[in-house]
């Protein structure tokens, strides 16, 4: 399926918002705000494309295909982040992904705030609330890695169970911190 708000280039596109109370899958999606929410599992095997922003809010995802923001990429799952083999999830401004439980990206993944690994133009946050961490190649300006918060971390707002981080490729942070917060390393 392909869903395009405005111009099929997508250079004046319209705000699309896809919204679910159940399970969705979604092939194709590009606009100028682009918003996918569902109340079960999203599962995403087309690029998803939004020239000024993206927002992704499941309960589950899986991503299958590449997803690129012109702007801030924003994605919150209630539960878990997978993202596949090769995928490149990529935003000009800021990069935030965030599980109630577990982010899980495969080696070959790729999480980027900017237009090329090699020159960020934004910060990566990515936070597992009370699970494990797994990435890929991750590119920022300032990079911050968060596998489930540490029940004997006093700096943390909301300590959980602790949670595993593994690392499967290059950590980039150009001009802040390359940071990992209280995580049972």
């Amino acid at each position: 399926s392909t869903v395009v708000g405005g111009d099929p280039l997508g250079e004046a596109g319209t705000d699309v918002a896809i919204i679910a109370q159940g399970n969705s899958t979604v092939g194709t999606v590009q606009g100028s705000n682009v918003t996918l929410s569902t109340g079960d599992t999203l599962t995403i095997n087309g690029p998803v494309l939004g020239t000024t922003t993206v927002t992704i809010d499941p309960v589950d995802i899986f991503i299958n295909a590449n997803v690129t923001s012109g702007g801030a990429l924003e994605i919150n799952a209630d539960n878990d982040i997978n993202i596949a083999d090769g995928v490149v999830i990529q935003s000009a401004g800021n990069l935030s992904l965030e599980a109630g439980t577990n982010v899980d990206a495969a080696a070959t993944s790729s999480l980027q705030a900017g237009s090329d690994a090699q020159n960020p133009t934004g910060a990566v946050t990515v936070i597992a609330d009370t699970g494990n961490l797994t990435v890929g190649q991750v590119s920022g300006t300032d990079v911050s890695l968060v596998a489930g918060e540490d029940p004997n971390c006093e700096d943390c707002e909301n300590p959980g169970a602790g949670g595993d981080l593994t690392i499967n490729g290059a950590v980039l942070g150009t001009y802040g911190e390359t940071t990992v917060l209280c995580t049972a390393v």
